[in-house]
Order: structure tokens, then sequence, then C-alpha cells
């Protein structure tokens, strides 16, 4: 790359992200090429990080964001993380998983836009401060990397509080990047990526087994999980360029 532009290396990114992720959808299953995609932006984080020697506030048990953002996945996403809780419990404790979940969109769907991303509602797989599928969690999880934790704890305290933005820009750009190259290579195959509230979306994958076979048919996933385009943000995150 010739350029240190933030745009241009985001594309740069998910360009090449997207060249490997098609090939390897051409060849696999839609699940195995994701898993193979979450093990290389694992890779390619360490690597950045390693070479902007910055410094992440990020640590184990620190879970600030896992309760006050608002976590949105694509369903390859939730198919991945429904696969690998169906293959790690037992059949009563996915029920009562179940129960709880359902406990946990009840509540999301009775908020208002502002409560929505105002509120701090722990994600479901956070249990003793740590993430329970941290090996298969989510892109958009994984493209956190504060290097302000007390930004982070007073955005916990209050969500409207007025906290600038204090990450890792490198790590943000080739983190984003990849993901949406990844994303990209989906859609160009004609697979739904629209991006659905986690909770919601992986209740209505356990309950609905015809979401799935949907999706493989490269038709709409989910028919009543919350959808992204119906709960914007009044202040997404911008990257300067």
């Amino acid at each position: 790359m010739t350029s240190t532009n933030p745009l241009y290396l985001l594309q740069s990114f998910s360009k090449q992200a997207q060249k490997e992720a098609s090939s390897k959808l051409s060849r696999k299953t839609t699940i195995s090429t994701l898993q193979s995609s979450l093990r290389r932006h694992e890779s390619l984080i360490e690597t950045v990080s390693q070479a902007t020697n910055k410094q992440v506030a990020c640590k184990e048990s620190c879970s600030y964001c896992c309760s006050y953002c608002r976590v949105f996945v694509t369903p390859a996403e939730v198919f991945l993380l429904n696969q690998s809780i169906q293959k790690s419990l037992s059949t009563t404790q996915l029920t009562d998983f179940i129960h709880k979940l359902t406990d946990r969109v009840r509540h999301l769907t009775t908020l208002s836009n502002e409560d929505f991303y105002n509120s701090n509602i722990d994600c479901i797989f956070l249990e003793n401060n740590l993430c329970s599928v941290y090996e298969v969690r989510p892109f958009n999880c994984r493209n956190y990397h504060a290097i302000d934790v007390e930004g982070c704890i007073a955005t916990y305290n209050d969500a409207e509080a007025d906290v600038a933005n204090a990450f890792v820009e490198e790590l943000f750009i080739a983190g984003q990047g990849f993901s949406e190259g990844v994303i990209n290579s989906y859609q160009a195959k004609g697979y739904d990526v629209t991006s659905y509230e986690l909770h919601s979306a992986l209740l209505e994958a356990f309950t609905n087994t015809k979401s799935e076979q949907r999706w493989a048919k490269k038709k709409k996933a989910f028919l009543t999980a919350i959808a992204q385009s119906s709960r914007v943000p009044t202040e997404p995150l911008q990257l300067a360029v």
C-alpha cells in the first residue's frame, strides 16, 4: 500500500478480505468460511497491533462495552453462534438459555429508540465479566480497541456523557475494513447480509429453524428480528479522512 489515507487503507483491507473470503465461499461452506475469516481477522489485528505498538486499554474482565453497546450481526455470524451454542450446552441448559434470551428480547422490543442505544443491557453471553463465546464472537465485538478505559467507564455510567471516541485508529481501520470485505463477499454471492440486533436474531434462529434454510436459499434470513435499519443511532461513529 502506498498511501496512509485512512479511507484508502480501509478499502484496501476490505478488498483483500473480500477476495480471500470469496475464494473460500466457492470451495467451502458458508459457516466454515466465516470461521476461517474470524481466525484471519484475529491474526491481522495481532499483526497490526504489534506494528503500531500502541497500548490498548482493553483487558480481560473489562466488559463495559458488553453492556452499553448494542451489537448488530449478519446472519452468518448468528448461525455460527447458534451452531456453537448447541454443541456446548446440554438440552436443559439450552432450554434455560432460550428462556433467558426470550426475556432479553422482550425487554429490548419495549424500548424507545433512545433507550435502546442509551441503556446498559448486558450481552447474553457476558458471564462473570467474560465472554462465554469469545472464540466465535461477532466482528463488531472484535473491532473494539479502546485506549482510554476512563472513557468507557464514563459512557457506562452515563450514556449521554460527552466522551470523545478513543480507539486505536490503525486497529479500527484494519478490523473494520477486513470485516466489511468478508460481509461483501457474502453479499456478492447473493446472501442476506442485513445487520440484525444480536439477541433478537439469535432467538429467531433458535426458535425458527426455517430461518437458516431461507438464508441458505439466499432469501431474507429473519422475519421478526430487529434490523439495524429500524434502529438508527443519532450519532454513528465517524472516521476522519
